[in-house]
């Protein structure tokens, strides 16, 4: 199978398999936030960025790792996995007991500390997960990595039992302390580990700040809000995690290719990204209602905010993934370490005065000093974004964006599923006819469907 098409197999798989996983989420979000009202939302939330922030550190970039070396040399699968489960182990366990024991220091009320140390358990067994999830995603084989993007307890079970079919080894029973292994792991996953850390510091620690200073009723409204964007996070997920593999391989293999894969995946970062940040905007009071309800109309501006900082994630990604690939992960740890600090100085500075607002005004200053910092990065690694072709694909892009605005502005009395579908085709049908999208494209989704008996 060439390259092209296997990305856009992996990345076709993973996409359906977590939008899965989101439907159900989302649903379930949807009815606790209609169900508790936005304080006792609240609570459940807090309990997530807690047990989220916190799980982070866990990972110490280990799967990262797995991912990019064993894409090169699969021989080293078995020896890299059975280490990594063990520094893993031991981390996972370490962090629950950090979660519950700062849960009681903080002096969180009952109800709080017993939602952050049941969804403290379903994180750390998600995040031990994610090692089988490195190998599959590794040797670029998504289905199963999608097979069991479902309940948390469930996908690590699976997951382990699908590995053994697959690899003929199981995880548990080869778990091994090698010295120069660990050394060797530990030390190319802290600049992915420290990444790690600070991303989690300026997406997660906004909403333990807000509880701190403002209450829960507060973090309710501002993660109404948060929870509809975070749905979006499917897409680009998707899209980097299936071209992870390849680019590692391509950084030694073929440099022109890479940087044509590095360019298509901002492309189409770009024509997916900037549509659902325009369409949200346009539609934040309507879809703030139907999701979760009248008593969430302070959550519209928030949402109209945060879904623009979702369009700098869709295009950071790609550029993070890059530069991860050629081996310069360390100036991504300093884009997060940068972001953190930036996130942390604003929240303190603006939620005082402006509430869940100010938290929304951080994030998007945040997200997009990142994105200015990696496009910088990227450019003078000898991958430039800011060329003459991307920079006609936005015009197009802004062009199609007009033509749906005023479409949504026109039948905004329309139901609001039938309107969003609807705009979106005429989206893309401004977008085919002014060329933002051409035949090569075109060519790709048929091929993603076309069954071949060999390529």
């Amino acid at each position: 199978m060439s390259n092209t098409r296997t990305v856009f197999k992996n990345t076709f798989v993973l996409f359906i398999a977590q939008i899965a996983a989101m439907v159900i989420s989302f649903f379930c979000l949807m009815y606790m936030g209609r169900y508790l009202g936005p304080k006792n939302f609240g609570v459940i939330t807090l309990a997530i960025a807690f047990s989220n922030f916190f799980v982070g550190f866990g990972d110490l970039g280990l799967t990262t790792v797995l991912t990019r070396d064993i894409s090169r040399d699969f021989d080293k699968a078995i020896t890299y996995m059975s280490n990594a489960a063990t520094i893993k182990l031991i981390m996972m366990i370490c962090i629950f007991g950090l979660i519950i024991l700062t849960a009681f220091l903080t002096g969180y009320t009952a109800e709080v500390i017993h939602a952050i140390i049941l969804i403290a358990l379903s994180a750390v067994l998600m995040n031990f997960a994610q090692i089988y999830f490195s190998l599959f995603q590794a040797v670029e084989k998504m289905e199963f990595q999608g097979l069991i993007q479902i309940p948390v307890i469930l996908s690590a079970l699976l997951s382990g039992r699908i590995l053994h079919r697959k690899c003929s080894f199981r995880l548990f029973n080869n778990l091994r302390v090698e010295r120069d292994i660990w050394i060797y792991l530990l030390k190319e996953s802290i600049p992915f580990g420290l990444s790690a850390i600070f991303v989690g510091v300026y997406m997660w620690f906004d909403t333990m700040l807000l509880s701190f200073i403002k209450g829960e009723q507060s973090v309710g409204y501002y993660n109404a809000a948060n929870k509809i964007v975070m749905v979006f996070n499917v897409i680009p997920l998707s899209i980097v995690g299936a071209i992870f593999p390849l680019m590692a391989r391509l950084h030694s293999e073929n440099s022109d290719y890479l940087k044509s894969s590095f360019n298509r995946a901002f492309k189409y970062m770009v024509i997916a990204g900037l549509p659902i940040a325009t369409g949200i905007t346009l539609l934040a009071d309507r879809i703030i209602t139907v999701v979760f309800g009248t008593n969430y109309q302070a959550s519209v501006l928030p949402l109209q905010i945060l879904i623009w900082p979702e369009f700098f994630i869709f295009c950071s990604l790609v550029s993070v993934v890059l530069l991860n690939s050629i081996g310069k992960q360390f100036m991504v740890t300093i884009q997060c370490i940068g972001a953190a600090c930036v996130s942390l100085i604003i929240n303190l500075s603006l939620i005082p005065l402006y509430d869940y607002i100010g938290t929304c005004i951080a994030n998007f200053a945040t997200y997009l000093l990142s994105f200015l910092f990696l496009i910088i990065i990227c450019e003078k690694s000898g991958f430039n974004l800011l060329n003459k072709s991307n920079l006609l694909l936005v015009l197009k892009v802004c062009a199609a964006l007009f033509i749906m605005g005023l479409y949504v502005t026109y039948f905004s009395v329309l139901n609001i599923m039938l309107l969003i579908s609807t705009s979106a085709l005429v989206y893309f049908i401004i977008l085919i006819l002014v060329k933002g999208i051409d035949k090569s494209d075109i060519e790709l989704v048929k091929g993603l469907f076309r069954m071949e008996s060999h390529d």
